[in-house]
């Protein structure tokens, strides 16, 4: 009975001791040469490869614009886009009008000049009235179009503008739309803004592209209704729209006549109103794009490693064609390298 317990430990063990021992791989080996390292756009690179034992994994990096190995991971620091030109910035936007009597705008008018657009860049990202007065903002209006005519059936283009001037160095960057409201009763209805596809652009360090840095999802526009008057304004935001709007001016959701035809007593329509939709924080100085990724040639699943790789490369410059030879366990992963340089001419 005790050498069966002393068997069966000694069995447990070596079984803990083997699941606990490092999985070690083989280094790789690779032999690479190309046949010939200049040719002319659009010719054909061939690489062909030795006869000794292949890597489990092998993979190409042209050296072309997202495809440099220098910016893989665990290799380099990727690609970021850069403020050195300024990033661009773009929207659609149109306006209706908050729900009046269908005659009541041509009676009593509406209010024109209210949306404006801000930039700061010390604006502390607190959403409270305090932090937005505080705050140094910028009028950018003027950098934007708008559209004139209220129901228009699309959205106006604002088109694209440079925000060079209002970037700072080391600070973020805060866009902000702002609704002025003066008193409806004398000035006409608000206008019920609607504002969508953001975009902000900069250049690719390494690419040169012009890759979408914030779009609606990233800039994540919340608001700041400063209440003026005690009358919350009109606000909200779906997956893709930004809409703000003065405050209603009906007493009730049912009543047709409103303060703007007759002084009711209840207040329902403020001296003034201002509400803001402003930006999260905007990294200007730069934003990470990712990595660049190799083409894989071969891997395990390979059922024969190939003999030879062609490549051809479309336009004339120096590149830096590496290939990356690879055996990995779930512990370890070991690489081998080889790299070359590739000259290729105009044609």
């Amino acid at each position: 009975m005790k050498r069966s317990k002393y068997i069966f430990y000694t069995c447990i063990a070596l079984v803990v001791a083997s699941c606990s021992k490092k999985l070690e791989v083989a280094s790789p080996e690779l032999s690479v040469t190309p046949v010939s390292t200049t040719v002319k756009a659009g010719e054909t690179v061939v690489f062909t490869f030795g006869d000794e034992k292949s890597p489990d994994n092998l993979f190409f990096f042209s050296g072309e614009p997202l495809q440099q190995y220098s910016n893989s991971y665990g290799v380099g620091k990727g690609r970021l886009a850069l403020n050195s030109s300024g990033y661009s910035f773009s929207f659609q936007s149109r306006f209706d009008y908050n729900g009046p009597p269908a005659d009541s705008v041509a009676k009593y008018g509406s209010q024109t000049g209210q949306l404006s657009m801000w930039a700061s860049t010390d604006f502390n990202g607190k959403l409270d009235s305090a932090s937005v007065k505080s705050a140094t903002w910028t009028d950018i209006t003027s950098k934007f179009t708008l559209p004139t005519a209220q129901h228009a059936s699309s959205f106006t283009n604002s088109g694209v503008n440079n925000l060079m001037d209002v970037l700072v160095k080391g600070k973020p960057l805060y866009l902000a739309y702002k609704l002025t409201t003066k008193r409806q009763r004398d000035n006409g209805y608000s206008q019920y803004w609607n504002v969508q596809n953001f975009v902000i652009q900069a250049k690719d360090s390494v690419a040169g592209q012009l890759p979408v840095l914030y779009n609606m999802g990233k800039m994540e526009f919340n608001f700041v209704d400063m209440k003026w008057g005690g009358r919350s304004s009109i606000l909200s935001r779906t997956a893709t729209v930004v809409r703000v709007g003065g405050p209603n001016p009906y007493i009730t959701t049912t009543q047709v006549e409103d303060s703007i035809i007759q002084a009711t007593g209840i207040q329902v329509d403020p001296s003034i109103a201002e509400a803001w939709a402003i930006s999260t924080k905007i990294n200007v100085d730069s934003v990470f794009l990712g990595y660049d990724t190799p083409v894989t040639i071969a891997s395990y699943t390979t059922v024969k490693f190939p003999t030879e790789y062609s490549y051809v490369y479309s336009k004339p410059g120096t590149y830096k064609a590496v290939f990356v030879g690879t055996n990995r366990s779930k512990d370890e992963t070991k690489n081998v390298v080889k790299e070359f340089t590739i000259t290729v001419m105009p044609q």
